[in-house]
């Protein structure tokens, strides 16, 4: 079995595909398709059903593979955006992550509502100055639309200004 991610829209076996959806392939036939569209540990994926196509939620091998496929193939392609947007700029350039605070915590930060607010850069191995983002909080019961925002360019003067504003935060304290 091989996977293919489609770089454009295309139509196959009846299939609509958009750029960043994922087929299995068995030789040249398409066996699954999905979006990458996710829930819990589950990915919706269609198989061609009686001269159409069917979908279903799954999380079996199928769905693991798949699923990484299309991780691999967006973390390639935000790798590849990152470095145009590099071009040409000084970077900030870490291995280690680097937090800054957006929301200075209060005495109840742990599930009582004055919750602290972060984002930390992750470098990248072998891409200095290139970093997966994520925002977080010190809630521990529900992230609060938190999560991976995706991945960027670090240059040293947002760097710079990211730093300020986050000590800036950090000294003034607690709004509550």
């Amino acid at each position: 079995m091989k996977i293919k991610i489609f770089e454009k829209p295309e139509k196959v076996q009846g299939f609509n595909f958009q750029e960043g959806f994922a087929a299995l392939l068995d030789g040249e036939k398409i066996v699954a398709a999905t979006s990458g569209h996710t829930c819990n540990s589950y990915i919706y994926i269609y198989r061609p059903q009686n001269g159409g196509w069917a979908g279903e939620w799954e999380n079996g091998e199928d769905a693991a593979s798949l699923s990484q496929a299309i991780l691999d193939w967006e973390d390639k392609k935000g790798i590849e955006k990152a470095l145009e947007c590099a071009a040409g700029k000084k970077l900030h350039i870490s291995e280690k992550d680097i937090v800054f605070t957006n929301v200075f915590p209060g005495e109840k930060c742990n599930n009582g509502g004055e919750y602290g607010f972060y984002t930390r850069y992750c470098p990248i191995p072998g891409y200095p100055g290139i970093y997966r983002v994520f925002t977080e909080t010190t809630c521990d019961f529900d992230a609060c639309g938190t999560g991976y925002e995706g991945i960027t360019a670090l240059t040293i003067a947002e760097y710079q200004k990211l730093r300020k504003k986050s000590d800036e935060i950090e000294a003034a304290g607690s709004l509550y």
